[in-house]
């Protein structure tokens, strides 16, 4: 069942909606700026697109008034120029829009920004868009060039810059030169060469954005230093939510419960999987279950980061450098906070971390790869493996020695000659990498999306948009949690709030939100063949999602590559992950020395998202799992893989918890000197074997039965 609230009132001719969002305060203050903005600048919809998709989107009359005085709407209503805008603004986000109960928007060219028929066409010439869908291309481009150079004119004449309605009109008859993959053709690769010299800086801001704003959606290329060029891509949407949210605004019924045998917070990827491992169990118990979320399913971190499936957390010490492999990379935090600890201690500790942490992640692994099976998921997964690349000698023969260890532990790892790096990905490498099998990508947004649902179908209740102030807990069994939309009593709670933690829990300080940064290239080479690749410190990282790929005309495999990196930057509020320039200019700076394909493309999206870690001499980066405290805060189950790889383990911490939840213990997998949280709030090591710590060994394991990547170098 969907519940909605009441929308802020529209005009009765236009109508943007994302199903069943409540419109609230947020909303109205959002549009309201946006008309403010309107009234002096026709830019306030290309602030929509990057400040508000989450609000959930209606014109109010507050903001058709404004685009009115702004020029862009007549008396009579909406304006084809608003229409168009609005249309393009639909075709980047994933939203409904209908015009006078008639659907209207961007349908017909995949991929293409800002193409809307009808009056729009016939404002640029008729014949040119007949003579693209007759396959005249050479003839439509000349027009369109003309067209470019009338604007330049009719701009200079007026003392001002080609307008957004202008360019809307250009950019729509221009996005038909694409091919049956949205890419752009020939004809249209070489009017946009042209028309960039044409226009030049004549472009006002709005005009210049919805310009390469083209060149990005098509994978054309153009001159990345030519005056005008935005300094980062328009879209702002995260690319794995940039389709409708089908649990928009999800409330399993009309008002909160008042009680609940097990809360769980947060709906991503560890508060997902809780829900969907505990659905079954819960239901032949009669177990009462509700799953929270601040936002929607997945918005944040599990909806904004890579999409990788990797083996290690590769979580360095101190400044960027050279990674020494996942057990010294330990060794050097262990020593930096307890320096006055014997070496030998301090070694076998690493050692015990790094083959815990290991080990949990490739059973995070299989058991995210049986649940998709089991649940039949479309989440567009590929398995192909992980490939990390060495930078340096010294970091080659760590991933050396990091193989020799991992296959201790019966993991499939296995190192890659830069010849074999070369012919299997065409990737330059000067030195051998490691490439690890049963890992890759997925879709993440898809996959937590339907495991929640699989959880509600199986009668897990779920409230979105209810996020918990406080949580006051009366006894072990009895916790009440605050929240904007009521009270509700809980039997046992899951935290599975990653880098909210510390907002809902300050004594936990250590829990510190970061930022996270992708950008996205369309219709690039993809010469990947399924896998996922990191290089320098996990500094630039990267995969082509899977639904995505197609071959060209000419064979060709290609498809969006998806990068992130940059340095993980501490950010004051969770909510305030803003993407930076600096960032931007740092990934593509680096993407090109690894994709001399991405030479003078346009990118076509960047996006920031909150991740997790957790800082200091306690925290160590390492995730946290495990009961709040003892007495009464013994039944608030902390659940939070926050090491910037959530797809690393998140999975199988949201396993852990719902076990927990069932039965009341963690399994042998998260000791308690590895994952507690107590180690947070103590300044003494829990392992040291003075104070009747466990002492660490490694412990043999039999290899793994299964396809082995090592035929493959």
């Amino acid at each position: 069942m969907k519940t909605t609230g009441p929308r802020s009132p529209v005009p009765a001719d236009v109508t943007l909606s994302r199903g069943v969002k409540v419109s609230g305060p947020k909303v109205d203050a959002t549009l309201d700026a946006a008309a403010r903005l309107q009234a002096v600048d026709p830019t306030a919809l290309f602030a929509l697109r990057e400040h508000a998709l989450d609000a959930g989107y209606t014109l109010t009359d507050a903001t058709l008034s404004a685009l009115r005085k702004a020029g862009l709407a007549d008396d009579s209503g909406v304006s084809p120029h608003t229409r168009a805008i609005v249309a393009d603004f639909v075709a980047g986000h994933g939203l409904d829009l209908s015009v006078k109960g008639r659907a209207a928007g961007a349908a017909g060219v995949p991929g293409a920004p800002g193409v809307f028929r009808g009056p729009l066409a016939t404002r640029i010439g008729a014949d040119v868009v007949d003579d693209a869908r007759a396959g005249r291309a050479d003839r439509a481009a000349k027009a369109l060039l003309g067209d470019a150079r009338a604007l330049v004119r009719e701009a200079k004449d007026t003392g001002r810059r080609v307008d957004v309605g202008s360019m809307l009109r250009f950019t729509a008859a221009a996005a038909t030169l694409v091919d049956k993959n949205g890419a752009a053709r020939p004809e249209l690769q070489g009017l946009l060469v042209d028309a960039q010299k044409v226009f030049g800086d004549r472009l006002s801001r709005p005009a210049a954005l919805l310009f390469y704003d083209l060149a990005a959606m098509t994978g054309a290329r153009l001159d990345r230093d030519a005056p005008g060029v935005p300094p980062m891509p328009l879209r702002r949407v995260p690319y794995w939510q940039k389709e409708a949210h089908p649990l928009d605004g999800f409330q399993s019924t009309p008002k909160l419960p008042e009680e609940a045998d097990v809360v769980i917070v947060g709906a991503g990827l560890t508060g997902g999987a809780a829900a969907l491992h505990i659905a079954d169990e819960a239901k032949k118990r009669g177990l009462k279950v509700v799953l929270l979320d601040a936002g929607n399913v997945a918005s944040q971190a599990s909806g904004r980061n890579g999409g990788n499936l990797e083996a290690i957390p590769e979580n360095f010490f101190g400044a960027y450098g050279t990674y020494d492999g996942y057990a010294e990379e330990r060794y050097k935090f262990l020593k930096a906070s307890y320096p006055h600890l014997p070496e030998d201690v301090l070694r076998a500790q690493a050692n015990r971390i790094a083959e815990t942490i290991i080990r949990f992640a490739y059973k995070n692994a299989k058991l995210l790869n049986d649940d998709i099976k089991k649940n039949d998921y479309a989440v567009d997964q590929s398995m192909s493996g992980w490939l990390r690349l060495a930078l340096n000698k010294r970091e080659e023969q760590a991933l050396k020695n990091e193989v020799a260890f991992a296959k201790k532990l019966g993991i499939d790892m296995g190192t890659i000659s830069p010849a074999l790096i070369k012919k299997r990905y065409n990737l330059d490498s000067k030195f051998h990498g490691r490439l690890t099998g049963n890992n890759g990508n997925f879709h993440p947004f898809k996959f937590v999306v339907k495991e929640v649902q699989t959880a509600v179908d199986k009668g897990v209740l779920l409230y979105t948009e209810t996020k918990v102030g406080k949580i006051e807990s009366k006894s072990p069994t009895e916790h009440l949690l605050q929240t904007d939309r009521g009270t509700i009593k809980a039997g046992k709670v899951i935290l599975a709030t990653n880098a909210f933690t510390s907002d809902l829990l300050p004594q936990l300080k250590d829990i510190q939100p970061f930022r996270s940064q992708i950008v996205n290239f369309h219709h690039t080479r993809n010469d990947l063949n399924g896998i996922t690749f990191t290089a320098k410190d996990g500094d630039i990282y990267g995969n082509f999602p899977r639904q995505d790929w197609y071959k060209n005309s000419q064979g060709q495999q290609r498809g969006t590559l998806h990068l992130g990196g940059g340095m993980d930057t501490r950010v004051p509020s969770a909510e305030g992950a803003e993407p930076s320039r600096k960032v931007f200019q740092l990934i593509e700076g680096e993407a090109k020395q690894v994709f001399p394909d991405l030479k003078d493309r346009v990118p076509a999206r960047t996006w920031a998202g909150p991740m997790a870690f957790v800082e200091g001499k306690h925290g160590m980066r390492m995730p946290v799992i495990g009961e709040l405290g003892p007495g009464n805060e013994s039944g608030i189950l902390l659940s939070i893989w926050c090491n910037g790889y959530g797809g690393t383990g998140c999975h199988k911490t949201g396993y852990e918890a719902a076990r927990w939840a069932l039965d009341g213990k963690l399994s042998d997998d998260v000791p308690e000197d590895v994952f507690g949280v107590a180690r947070l709030l103590s300044d003494e090591p829990m392992f040291d074997p003075a104070r009747g710590g466990p002492r660490p060994a490694l412990t043999p394991t039999k290899p793994t039965k299964g396809p082995s990547t090592s035929k493959q170098r």
